[in-house]
């Protein structure tokens, strides 16, 4: 193992309230990377009691705590920010790494200096652990090899299909100027836009990332009131549930890499397709909502006909 390459990453882990993942979640990164933070966000739980457990057992694993919950974007913020290694990777707190994860990733990237994220194939599991059968493999990020930085951004906006890219391993340099002070819902995906602007992305598919889907129980349509609460400095003062400053990030991260007009042309040729992408994403949800309140509708009437 090339213990010396792995000096080179700091793995930050934001947290809050996730006790029953959150020691799997840390353990699955002992011997992947020279420091382990965990960033505590003034967790109510057992998860402080878990983590400075951990602390005190390992050497490389560091819990920082704030008195007060900052929300989920400061709380990114901050982590990405301390980071003093060439490389940085967030980790979601329910999530796991493969063994030999970060290795796979940080080999890929040492080759190619253009390199701001590297990846690996994403397996999603259920709260158990069970694989659920959805994989993700970034294939798509072969398409930015050698292209400027308007094609990069581009291609990112229109091709991205999972967010989980957010938690893989990024240049530090290029993630801190990709950073944007603008807490909103779907952050992740507008962040990414801009660190593809900033350099390439590449894909390992023999490192795996594990990443918990919560669907049993967080049901699809209370899950923007959710994020919206945590995304932001608190509860009392959640951020807009819609996407609109999502997508116009996205949107002005592209126009911002046009120099010219054909730049221009390029550009707009992007925005086209993203607005086709998330009109067809909106109407194909309308039918998934309006599929399920007629199914709804169906059993209540099955019940009261069968009550009669």
């Amino acid at each position: 193992m090339n213990t010396e390459l792995l000096k080179k990453l700091t793995i930050a882990i934001p947290v809050y309230n996730d006790e029953k993942y959150i020691r799997q979640t840390v353990e699955s990164c002992i011997g992947q990377a020279a420091k382990i933070i965990i960033y505590d966000n003034a967790s109510t739980d057992g998860t402080p009691d878990i983590c400075a457990e951990l602390a005190r057992r390992y050497d490389n694993v560091e819990h920082m705590r704030h008195a007060q919950n900052v929300g989920a974007f400061e709380n990114f913020r901050i982590s990405l920010f301390d980071c003093e290694t060439e490389y940085f990777c967030w980790l979601g707190s329910h999530d796991i790494l493969a063994p030999l994860y970060s290795l796979h990733i940080l080999t890929e990237m040492e080759k190619n200096p253009a390199a701001a994220l590297g990846t690996g194939k994403i397996v999603y599991i259920d709260e158990e652990g069970a694989k659920t059968g959805q994989v993700t493999q970034s294939r798509w990020t072969e398409r930015m090899r050698g292209k400027d930085a308007l094609d990069r951004s581009g291609i990112c906006a229109v091709k991205i299909k999972d967010c989980f890219l957010f938690y893989n391993i990024q240049r530090t340099a290029r993630a801190q100027a990709a950073w944007f002070n603008q807490p909103s819902l779907g952050f992740d995906r507008a962040y990414l836009c801009k660190l593809a602007a900033e350099g390439e992305f590449i894909y390992a598919p023999e490192a795996v990332f594990f990443a918990r889907d919560f669907d049993k129980t967080r049901k699809t349509m209370t899950t923007n009131d959710r994020r919206a609460k945590v995304i932001g400095k608190s509860e009392d003062a959640p951020i807009s549930k819609d996407l609109l400053n999502r997508n116009k990030s996205m949107v002005l991260t592209v126009l911002d890499q046009a120099a010219n007009d054909e730049d221009l042309g390029r550009a707009l040729g992007y925005i086209d397709q993203m607005n086709r992408r998330y009109s067809s994403r909106r109407k194909f949800q309308r039918k998934r909502i309006l599929h399920a309140v007629l199914a709804a509708a169906g059993i209540a009437l099955v019940t009261f006909l069968a009550l009669r």
